[in-house]
């Protein structure tokens, strides 16, 4: 019995790094490979791989060390890119959006930030795109109404789910998504 009880924890460990070393680190060159999960410029097994993403001015780039070649993006020649945690990143107007639900038709994206007194508390501001090539909008009924004022139905079904701006993250762990996306598919 303890024989299997390490075996087993010996077969997690392996099955952990190499999920871990997997490849599917890269960049997303526009919002038809995000929609396809098209990843380019991935670590491949053998070759040196790195990624850096420069967030700051006056270096607006990604850069990838693929073996012994060396790629720079600019950061508004490419859709996004994949970290090596899996977590799926958009860049629009040079700003790094984290993609809480690549999956999902309507986007929603998490933007971190220091703030409160004296820049010493992280904040999390949330976003939303209609599409994945669409412009992002702060995530609130009123932008939410402005973007989707092409659908009656899916506006009146806002007013009726949710109450405040707080309950439009709410997530369905049964349906593993966002319940703001049950009612876009439902009015579309």
């Amino acid at each position: 019995m303890k024989n299997q009880f390490i075996c087993l924890l010996v077969l997690f460990v392996v099955v952990a790094i190499a999920k871990g070393q997997s490849g599917d680190q890269g960049i997303i060159l526009n919002p038809n490979d995000f929609v396809n999960k098209k990843i380019s410029f991935q670590k491949r097994q053998g070759l040196k791989y790195k990624m850096h993403v420069f967030e700051g001015s006056p270096h607006r780039k990604l850069s990838i060390i693929l073996g012994d070649s060396l790629f720079h993006f600019s950061k508004d020649s490419i859709f996004g890119y994949v970290d090596r945690h899996h977590d799926f990143y958009r860049i629009y107007n040079q700003t790094i959006f984290k993609i809480l639900n690549p999956n999902e038709t309507l986007l929603i994206y998490a933007r971190e930030y220091l703030g409160g007194y004296k820049n010493t508390q992280t904040l999390i501001e949330y976003y939303f795109s209609r599409k994945p090539g669409a412009p992002i909008h702060k995530l609130n009924l009123h932008q939410l109404k402005l973007v989707f004022s092409d659908l009656q139905n899916f506006r009146e079904q806002l007013d009726l789910a949710f109450d405040s701006d707080a309950d439009l993250l709410e997530f369905d762990k049964g349906k593993q998504k966002y319940k703001i996306n049950e009612l876009n598919i439902n009015a579309e």
